[in-house]
């Protein structure tokens, strides 16, 4: 399985595979500010630990998405590292996509899936 080039600020841990530990960095996303995205959904992602989405418009499919790397120096965002790796053949190199049918992500009523992160960065 070939993963996205990972980008700084990963959180490092151990995985298991056939047997063998070895080290693996889990990769950096991160969401900018936006009509959508405001300061209070971040605070709620930090409450919740989880990175949602709904479908996107004229699409059937809830998606959590994500732009690959960190925050840049000046971006108003939040960003975080998540164990659930996105969907594979779907992403573009700037965007990570989660579906419901992607492994460990959370279906909830209403049309939502959501994922288990950790943030890493909150900038204001």
């Amino acid at each position: 399985m070939i993963l996205p080039r990972l980008v700084g600020n990963g959180r490092r841990h151990e995985m298991r595979d056939n047997n063998h530990a070895r080290q693996a960095i889990e990769p950096v996303y991160h969401r900018l500010r936006s009509r959508t995205q405001t300061l209070a959904v971040d605070v709620m992602m930090v409450a919740s630990g989880e990175a949602c989405g709904r479908s996107a418009w004229g699409s059937q499919l809830p998606t959590v998405q994500a732009y690959w790397g960190p925050l840049g120096p000046d971006d108003s965002g939040i960003e975080f590292v998540s164990a659930v790796i996105p969907e594979l053949g779907s992403c573009t190199p700037s965007m990570a996509y989660w579906y419901a049918s992607t492994p460990g992500v959370i279906v909830k009523p209403g049309g939502l899936v959501c994922i288990p992160i950790t943030v890493t960065r909150l900038s204001r």
